[in-house]
């Protein structure tokens, strides 16, 4: 395991970090989650912590809020929550610096995707992994990637990207697959778990040029959970 390490920000320039913000909603949730991972570089285990008046904030339709830090197991995070989910709505991310000679990053932005639901398989149903499986969901129009994933205790995680302006989606027998045991597992893999399936739609935003790249985007999911078994 890689060990990670943190930087404090005011011995950074704002151009030597690089921002990953991710921007989530999800089918019946109100409101929008923010999250910020400052980089120094493009190091993906060497972060940014905020010191002095340096700030992170998320602004959409009016409302501003602080993003508070937390860190876990040395990744620094930052994290708030907006009221706003409507499609269209603009969530402005902005680093904001009051030392002499630190340049502040005001605009990191994106437009929120359209949202969409999960209507099959619907929840507590079971499934042969044998047999095709048949996913839909109700959507507005709209150009962003779609990607159905899956994950559960007794199967390997996995994904499938879907055309824009697809509602549907036949995921052909064998696609979902038993995993394997494990080296320190004492139990063997059971044959039947619960599968929790995604269905996702992302937008990339624009990243704010004071900082040295990054990236900022918003997803919006739905879920379900079903029995899997062969």
């Amino acid at each position: 395991m890689v060990a990670c390490t943190n930087i404090d920000s005011d011995d950074l320039d704002t151009d030597a970090m690089q921002p990953t913000i991710n921007v989530r909603s999800t089918e019946g949730a109100a409101g929008s989650s923010v999250s910020v991972v400052l980089h120094v570089g493009d190091s993906p285990t060497t972060f940014v912590e905020l010191q002095g008046d340096d700030t992170l904030t998320a602004t959409a339709a009016e409302q501003t809020v602080t993003l508070e830090g937390h860190e876990l197991l040395g990744v620094v995070e930052y994290n708030g929550n907006l009221d706003t989910d409507p499609a269209g709505d603009v969530v402005t991310v902005a680093f904001t610096r009051t030392e002499e000679g630190k340049e502040s990053a005001p605009d990191s932005n994106v437009a929120l995707t359209e949202p969409l639901a999960l209507t099959a398989p619907a929840g507590g149903a079971t499934a042969s992994r044998a047999a095709d499986l048949e996913i839909a969901w109700t959507s507005e129009t709209s150009e962003d990637q779609v990607r159905v994933s899956w994950s559960g205790g007794c199967v390997e995680q996995g994904s499938r990207d879907v055309t824009a302006g697809s509602a549907s989606l036949t995921l052909e027998g064998g696609s979902i697959v038993k995993r394997e045991q494990g080296e320190n597992e004492e139990e063997p893999v059971p044959d039947e778990c619960d599968v929790s399936l995604t269905v996702s739609r992302s937008r990339s935003g624009t990243i704010d040029p004071g900082f040295g790249g990054g990236s900022i985007s918003h997803t919006f999911s739905d879920s379900v959970t079903f029995a899997s078994q062969p």
